[in-house]
Order: structure tokens, then sequence, then C-alpha cells
């Protein structure tokens, strides 16, 4: 849902103490999300990479 994953990157923007390198890095990485989100073959690939993130580091019960 695109809206969510708008609503999801404006979350984690950097608050107003933020250093502008840091905001310079966010508005970079979301320009990445954004291009990435609108390619159908770059948003299967984002996809799973972050399925593969999450899934690397969740904590395992045993």
């Amino acid at each position: 849902n695109f809206a969510r994953f708008v609503y999801l990157l404006a979350r984690m923007e950097p608050n107003s103490k933020a250093t502008t390198a840091e905001k310079e890095a966010y508005k970079e990485f979301s320009d990445h999300m954004y291009k990435w989100y609108r390619n159908e073959k770059d948003c299967r690939e984002l996809k799973t990479a972050i399925n593969i993130f999450v899934y690397s580091i969740r904590e395992r019960e045993e």
C-alpha cells in the first residue's frame, strides 16, 4: 500500500534536532526508496531485501 509506505517514511524523518548530515542522508534514503517503490522490478527486490533483513535481526526463541 503506497499510502502506508509514504506514512512510514515520513515517520522516520529526522526531527529538528538532527544534524544537517543526518537530514541529507535521510533525504537521499527516502528518494531512493520512492524510486525503488515505483519500479515494479525494484519494488519486488526491495520487498525481498526487507524480508531478509527482518528475518536476520529478529530474535529466535529456543
